[in-house]
């Protein structure tokens, strides 16, 4: 019977890890779309989902109340609060900010809602650990019980993430994922109940029954109920229009409105497309002008955000061939279903051809040549589209031009008056094309155009109108008066003579200058307290990261050699640089995936996967070791490895990206996929290790459970903002590696310390 019982909450623990992670990564979706989510949005919600999860473990690790009863309370309580919280995270910008569909909110509001709505969920999954260790201990007791259910809740976590990205992601809707998570909780709780019967006979009879009651009932309606609850919502989300497509793709979220007969397109919570009238001034302005500055382009090259107008309008001039390429295939195929006539010319045009796949890789393949080779209406907000005006990307696009072919894109800029933030935007991918091309001008405005060339290009008012006269043009207001004001030399020199004045640095694929300066100009508009922290930022070097974590250490290895401090801060210690670290690792993989291929989302659940796969066959091998004397010395060795994997991660991400255009992705994903694996089991081969030596000689295992569990949980909340707001975009890829490698070296000193101690503390190692 109490084999049994011990199976049980094992099998539990499993269906906890699966709901952990599929409840976080659905969260994570539906703020992205509420909030206009970037990487710096996705690290605030994971952080503080770990931050959250680490204070509920802690708290319920000193709980009194009995685990058996508090259980299956917990998880029900868990499997209730996640579509709620799924149902009233759609409209709360405007619910709570009054904010419309489409709008940016502040970083401050973005991180209170993510606590407001994601903390009660993850308090209490993060609860579930301690109290799941207990009723484990009460099931039957056996050697380092904390790390059998870290281990099996880490089973749970890879199975979730695989099904959730190759099953539950394609075909189902969040709100149906919730209720299923509903039912499979249900059912886990109705066989606890009968199993433990924590409650007087006929009580506990009562309760399954009414369980599993419940749980059929849910079944039965589970289709009409989930469909309701999506359609309600949404409806909250989008309340002044009509809903004509809701669609999750494996690149991300898109949405149509209707409202009076004009479409809005929203991808990923961002409008993209308003058709049948869309701004024709700015796009009349900015292709005129593109056009008119080659002589006769007759080969385009468009990369994003081209239909709904840009490329209608472009079509106008005499090209033979216009490549359009857009990453997902989902977006066009909803832009036809619902035809204007503006799209049924850009789509229907025999010189189009739509090419679904990600533009830098197309860009690295083509033998072709372009006349014109131009960004969409995008800007570097987020690391999937700052890869497209990075260094890298420009000395590929300059290698792609035909003779007197220009590169051209837009930036929010100024007529009259830039502020600091602006500027440093517009200075560093000025930068980042001259060091790519020989020849840049920059025309000011409402939008900042961008010229670049390896010939000269000759931007002057009488030449682009006549140009646009032989080409018989319907110019609109772009008027040969407008044009000598546009491109006045004035106006061009004060540009220039502006930029010159910015400290701003060039922009790369694994230091992303153009992204921080985005953001840093996002915080002007949006969030003036954000910007004030990001002008901080901008003013700390790494080495006073560096100073901090070398006074860091010192005091902590001054306390273990002069106090005698319990050894067991030392292993804390580790566990949370190594929940930092572990953060590292998954955030860095994403982010090195994002520069090189451009769409993270379609691999993020995989390589989370993959990751908790790694943390589940390291727990499970030390889990084996836990009760050897060589303890110490295999957990110290593990710091050691967990150093080397984190310069390996950017020797991979270097290499890949020098070889980007000659392997396939595959060849590329592959290796970053084992290594996921790899830095998992270093990660997850300490925990149990760290369990052992806590528990020896010591009681209450629920106490330990919760300590070292909100260590190591509270350590991946500092990496994730860390490594999302500050380190990644200010510093670099490089300078993140090499400040964290002092981290783990911090921990490993002070382990070194502890473990050159004497009798009490020597016996354990």
């Amino acid at each position: 019977m109490r084999g049994n019982k011990f199976k049980l909450v094992l099998a539990v623990t499993v269906i906890m890890g699966m709901g952990g992670i599929v409840g976080q990564i659905l969260l994570l979706r539906e703020f992205l779309v509420a909030f206009y989510g970037n990487e710096l949005i996705i690290g605030i919600i994971m952080a503080n989902w770990l931050l959250l999860e680490g204070a509920g473990a802690f708290i319920a690790g000193r709980g009194k109340v009995s685990p058996v009863k508090l259980y299956p309370i917990l998880l029900a309580v868990y499997a209730l609060l996640l579509p709620l919280a799924i149902f009233f995270s759609r409209g709360i910008g405007t619910a709570f900010f009054q904010v419309l569909p489409g709008e940016i909110v502040e970083t401050g509001q973005v991180f209170i809602a993510t606590i407001i709505l994601a903390g009660p969920v993850s308090m209490v999954h993060g609860a579930l650990f301690p109290v799941s260790c207990k009723v484990l201990e009460v099931a039957d007791r056996r050697s380092n019980i904390i790390g059998r259910v870290y281990l099996f809740e880490t089973l749970g976590t890879l199975l979730g993430g695989f099904f959730f990205t190759l099953l539950l992601a394609q075909h189902f809707h969040s709100l149906e994922i919730a209720l299923a998570i509903l039912v499979l909780h249900f059912i886990a709780i109705a066989a606890l109940v009968k199993m433990f019967a924590p409650f007087p006979q006929n009580v506990s009879s009562g309760v399954s029954a009414v369980i599993l009651t419940v749980t059929v009932v849910i079944i039965l309606l589970f289709s009409p109920m989930s469909e309701f609850l999506h359609v309600n919502s949404l409806s909250r989300q989008w309340p002044q229009d009509e809903i004509l497509q809701y669609q999750n793709t494996p690149y991300g979220n898109i949405v149509l409105l209707q409202r009076e007969g004009e479409y809005t397109f929203f991808y990923d919570g961002r409008p993209i497309i308003s058709v049948p009238a869309p701004d024709r001034a700015l796009i009349n302005d900015f292709v005129h002008i593109v056009a008119a500055s080659h002589s006769k382009p007759e080969d385009l090259l468009l990369i994003g955000s081209g239909l709904g107008g840009l490329l209608d309008e472009f079509l106008r001039h005499p090209l033979k061939e216009a490549v359009y390429i857009e990453l997902d295939p989902i977006l066009p195929e909803v832009v036809e279903k619902f035809p204007t006539d503006i799209t049924k010319r850009e789509l229907e045009d025999p010189r189009v051809h739509l090419k679904s796949t990600d533009g830098r890789l197309y860009l690295s393949r083509t033998d072709k040549k372009f006349d014109l080779i131009v960004m969409g209406f995008i800007s570097p907000e987020t690391l999937q589209t700052n890869r497209l005006f990075t260094v890298e990307f420009f000395q590929i696009a300059s290698s792609r031009l035909a003779d007197e072919g220009i590169i051209a894109f837009s930036l929010p800029g100024s007529a009259v008056y830039m502020g600091e933030e602006l500027v440093d935007l517009n200075k560093s991918l000025f930068l980042s094309l001259e060091e790519a091309m020989l020849h840049v001008e920059v025309i000011p405005g409402d939008i900042n155009i961008f010229l670049a060339s390896n010939e000269p290009i000759k931007v002057d008012a009488s030449l682009f109108s006549s140009r646009l006269d032989e080409w018989q043009i319907d110019r609109g207001f772009v008027s040969q008066e407008y044009l000598e004001y546009r491109l006045a030399p004035s106006r061009l020199q004060w540009v220039k003579d502006l930029l010159l004045e910015s400290s701003a640095t060039a922009n790369y694929d694994f230091n992303p200058a153009g992204f921080f300066y985005s953001m840093s100009h996002w915080g002007r508009a949006f969030s003036p307290g954000m910007l004030n922290f990001f002008k901080v930022l901008q003013g700390i070097t790494p080495v006073w990261y560096a100073v901090f974590l070398l006074f860091v250490t010192v005091v902590l290895m001054a306390i273990i050699s002069y106090t005698r401090a319990d050894y067991r801060g030392a292993f804390t210690y580790s566990l949370f640089t190594t929940g930092a670290a572990g953060m590292a690792f998954d955030l860095l993989i994403l982010f090195v995936l994002q520069c090189l291929f451009g769409f993270v989302y379609q691999m993020a659940g995989l390589i989370v996967a993959l990751f908790m796969g790694g943390i589940f066959l390291g727990a499970r091998w030390s889990l084996r070791y836990s009760s050897s004397k060589n303890v110490f010395s295999l957990f110290v060795g593990i710091e050691v490895a967990v150093i080397l994997l984190l310069f390996g991660l950017y020797g991979l991400a270097v290499y890949f990206q020098s070889f980007l255009a000659v392997h396939s992705h595959f060849i590329i994903f592959l290796p970053l996929a084992v290594f996921a694996v790899i830095s998992g089991f270093a990660v997850g081969g300490q925990f149990p290790l760290a369990a052992a030596v806590w528990d020896r000689g010591n009681k209450g295992t629920s106490r330990i459970a919760a300590n070292i569990y909100a260590a190591d949980l509270f350590g991946g909340w500092l990496g994730g903002l860390f490594i999302s707001i500050v380190l990644f975009p200010v510093l670099g890829l490089l300078s993140t590696v090499l400040l964290l490698v002092l981290l783990k070296l911090s921990s490993l000193m002070v382990l070194v310390i502890a473990g050159g101690g004497k009798g009490e503390r020597g016996e354990v190692f």
